[in-house]
């Protein structure tokens, strides 16, 4: 979650009484490293936090970006990326990238608004005119902030057209003859991963670093310590105690209790909910006996409930070690939050990003059903 990194360290230099810059990528033609909204912070002594290039581009957005500390006034700036042009660098692009950098402000209300959306982890949508007033306006589900003047009504309508995407993106569009760069917040999925054992610890740690919000569900409450998971947030339940657990529409669930029982009652609750995602650890025979033992009890899993359960877990990487199988399972988690199939790059004729990558499964994101293609 590269921007609570950059909230840190805003909050770092206003402590400190430095000022600070955010160049934030507006618009990308070709190929580049990053995509439009990635955010990167400028210190006044020059330090950064995060990239918007493969650091090729670093240097000259640190001159620039103290440089409008300085004046106050807001800088667009285009990059050629050809890596015949950039130095001899040979970075591997071949693109342009336009980079919107602008002085952080504690006392703008609106600037400080679109940060609380990153720290409170809310869905919400920023219009900012590119030309030389800055105006911008914010939209929640549950709040406008902000005003576009004559085109706010059509501004309105666009942020809630693409907050309703199954995968909003960034990017510039134009309004009233002038310029401007839509940025969304989209709130980070959930993984829920249900068992505490020592396996359970590498894919929480590859899933933090990943972006997700990870919390840990156990009945064991003496292996739900922050040492043994850090960054996770704890649940020391039992399965009397699982319906008081949040599932939503961005719940990714992983369960590996590596106990039977523990694992059927798992399953069952994540199928109660609204989780785009649920899988299950183990070979295929574990789900078919976990479906059996369901059937003796008199509370079959139904076909539906049955194909939401994936199962075995994880990308065919032939893993074999701890890390190996977490990476496995980490990187399915990431594809399906995102849409795509999870298959090899290699072959593929145009853009990663492309939705001819993606997958043709049917996934639920923001609470909206659609189908990626």
């Amino acid at each position: 979650m590269e921007r609570l990194d950059v909230l840190n360290g805003l909050r770092e230099a206003r402590f400190l009484g430095e000022r600070a810059a955010l160049a934030t990528v507006v618009n990308v033609i070709g190929s580049a490293y990053r995509r439009e909204g990635t955010v990167m912070l400028v210190r006044a002594d020059g330090t950064y936090t995060c990239l918007v290039s493969g650091g090729c581009l670093e240097g000259e957005i640190v001159f620039l970006a103290q440089e409008v500390m300085h004046s106050g006034e807001a800088r667009l700036q285009r990059y050629n990326l050809d890596e015949e042009r950039m130095f001899g660098l040979g970075i591997g692009c071949a693109g342009e990238m336009d980079i919107y950098i602008e002085a952080a402000n504690p006392n703008d209300p609106l600037q400080q608004r679109w940060h609380q959306t990153w720290e409170n982890f809310e869905l919400a949508a920023q219009l900012t005119c590119l030309g030389g007033s800055g105006a911008r306006t914010i939209l929640t589900p549950l709040e406008v902030c902000g005003s576009l003047g004559a085109v706010q009504e059509q501004a309105e309508a666009l942020m809630r057209r693409r907050l309703a995407l199954p995968q909003p993106k960034a990017g510039l569009v134009d309004l009233g003859g002038l310029t401007y760069f839509l940025d969304v917040n989209i709130p980070p999925p959930e993984l829920l991963l249900f068992g505490a054992a020592h396996d359970s610890q590498a894919v929480v740690r590859l899933a933090c670093e990943s972006g997700f919000r990870v919390r840990v569900v156990d009945m064991r409450a003496g292996l739900l310590t922050p040492e043994r998971f850090p960054g996770a947030a704890l649940s020391p339940l039992t399965p009397e105690q699982f319906p008081q657990l949040s599932i939503g529409p961005r719940s990714f669930v992983v369960v590996m209790n590596h106990h039977f029982l523990l694992d059927l009652a798992s399953l069952r609750r994540a199928l109660q909910s609204e989780a785009p995602f649920i899988g299950l650890l183990g070979p295929r025979s574990r789900l078919d006996k976990l479906a059996a033992n369901a059937q003796d009890e008199g509370l079959p899993l139904t076909p539906a409930e049955l194909s939401r359960i994936r199962n075995p877990l994880g990308l065919a990487i032939g893993a074999d070690t701890t890390t190996e199988v977490a990476i496995s399972i980490v990187a399915e988690l990431l594809a399906a939050s995102r849409g795509f199939s999870g298959g090899p790059l290699d072959g593929h004729q145009g853009k990663i990003h492309s939705p001819a990558l993606a997958s043709d499964v049917e996934i639920e994101i923001n609470g909206l059903e659609s189908t990626a293609s």
